[in-house]
């Protein structure tokens, strides 16, 4: 099946178009001028790099140790020479994240099926499993001890995280993925965008969504599922089987049901809270400040923010993320800020 997976990842027609995410990755690096400097890892390498660790659960030294071992790797990655090691894969990751490449190459791959014709049709399905991690104790040293929570479900207990995802209905393709701590509910994560169909399970009752929802329906203590009820859930769950066949992937296959988490970070983005601070009023320098971010980083994220403002009225939130290269996730968060801020009023003056 692993096999299936590669060949899948590297021919033609099914593998990504890799230039348009090397020119995105490309960008981090300001070392290509006249005054030269080391020349970088060729950035499709790293980045192939980073899906094998997270296809497997590698730690970067032992991602080091496998793709200097196994041809299955070694062919995956083109068969580089040298090999980048662990120091290096930490770098290049941690540089994704700083300079928010990470989203921008989500934004691609979500284009490039779209571009193909395989945008979502009929609609999607969201769904949820959990991620578990070794329990918390006092003795812990590392940090992803200490950032899962518990949560029970039935009769057992997980430890970790819970990975939200949506799924569309034609292709199986995960159009959107959200981690939270295990004992965040299903229903407290709604990944769906106004005016697309939605299937979500029992858990997701009573919880409308922002798509055009179809959850199934739960008996109650005053009224018990009818007939009609009865047969809208069969339906719905045939319908939205294919969506565990990414979990299954994921935990059978790769074997990441069970892993090091590392951190998730808080529940709300660096970049919302950079934002939400803007919108009070407080300095750039102290944002940078407290936040821990360049003011650089700051400026850049008010000045996205601004067009967000600028768009959310006229377009829907999917059209501004493809038309302003952001994830559709962080434009609903602009959103929600700039809903927020229209109803305690008084705070245009910072966002004009």
């Amino acid at each position: 099946m692993r096999l299936k997976v590669y060949k899948l990842f590297s021919s033609q027609p099914t593998r990504p178009d890799w230039k348009p995410i090397r020119k995105i990755l490309d960008e981090m690096y300001n070392n290509k001028t006249e005054r030269g400097g080391r020349p970088n890892c060729d950035v499709i390498l790293m980045f192939k790099i980073l899906i094998l660790q997270q296809w497997y659960g590698l730690s970067d030294l032992e991602v080091e140790r496998q793709m200097a071992d196994r041809i299955s790797f070694m062919s995956f990655l083109g068969f580089p020479n040298p090999f980048p090691d662990s120091r290096i894969i930490w770098l290049f990751r941690e540089r994704m994240a700083r300079t928010e490449k990470d989203e921008l190459v989500w934004s691609e791959l979500q284009r490039q099926p779209d571009a193909m014709g395989l945008q979502v049709k009929r609609g999607t399905i969201q769904d949820a499993t959990f991620i578990e991690a070794k329990p918390y104790d006092e003795n812990a040293k590392t940090r992803h001890s200490r950032n899962g929570s518990w949560a029970k479900m039935g009769n057992k207990s997980h430890f970790g995280f819970k990975l939200h995802q949506k799924t569309d209905i034609d292709y199986c393709l995960i159009r959107e993925i959200e981690t939270t701590t295990a004992k965040v509910h299903d229903s407290q994560v709604d990944l769906s965008i106004e005016g697309e169909i939605v299937l979500r399970d029992r858990g997701y009752f009573g919880v409308p969504a922002r798509g055009d929802d179809f959850t199934m329906m739960r008996r109650t203590t005053d009224e018990p599922l009818s007939e009609l009820n009865k047969e809208r859930n069969r339906l719905i769950s045939k319908l939205r089987s294919p969506g565990e066949r990414p979990h299954a992937v994921i935990k059978r296959i790769f074997g990441a049901g069970r892993g090091t988490i590392h951190d998730i970070g808080p529940s709300m983005t660096h970049k919302k809270v950079i934002i939400a601070k803007f919108l009070l009023g407080i300095p750039t320098p102290d944002i940078a400040r407290t936040t821990q971010h360049t003011e650089e980083a700051c400026d850049r994220y008010i000045k996205a923010f601004k067009k967000v403002r600028m768009l959310y009225e006229k377009m829907k939130p999917l059209e501004i993320a493809r038309m302003l290269e952001m994830s559709e996730r962080l434009v609903n968060e602009y959103i929600a800020l700039i809903e927020e801020q229209r109803t305690i009023g008084g705070l245009d003056i910072h966002v004009s």
